[in-house]
């Protein structure tokens, strides 16, 4: 079983002579796991 977790989180920044900056980050971990994980497991564990 494979589980992907994505975050995505933008915000605004302050750059120096510009007005309006946003800066923009995407995180994405897999993990594999085997078949008969259960979804407690899965929310008891640090992933």
């Amino acid at each position: 079983m494979k589980i992907e977790i994505e975050v995505k989180a933008f915000g605004e920044v302050e750059v120096q002579g510009t007005a309006g900056a946003h800066k923009g980050v995407e995180l994405i971990h897999v993990h594999e796991l085997y078949k008969d994980t259960t979804l407690g497991e899965v929310e008891g564990s640090s992933l």
